[in-house]
């Protein structure tokens, strides 16, 4: 995911987004192969921030432990926990 100080929704309305990491963590996560259909992949080291998402003045929905950001401990890429790599 990518946090911006403050983005704009699709009627206009500015709102502020915020990160609150409480630990990090080295572990394994499994990476998706990229650009196939099959749920087949690797695990791969990485450094795993825990936390909590704020938008505006609610908090995110309280998903625990919630990860918030993940970097490749190999090469340093940012995975998209979304996208799965």
């Amino acid at each position: 995911p990518t946090y911006e100080p403050s983005t704009v929704r699709y009627d206009g309305e500015e709102r502020t987004v915020s990160v609150q990491v409480d630990s990090i963590v080295l572990s394994l996560l499994r990476i998706r192969e990229i650009n196939t259909t099959e749920r087949t992949g690797l695990y791969v080291p990485a450094w795993v921030f825990y936390g909590k998402t704020k938008t505006g003045q609610y908090l995110d929905k309280d998903y625990s432990p919630q990860i918030v950001f993940a970097l490749n401990a190999i090469d340093g890429s940012v995975i998209d926990m979304e996208m799965g790599y």
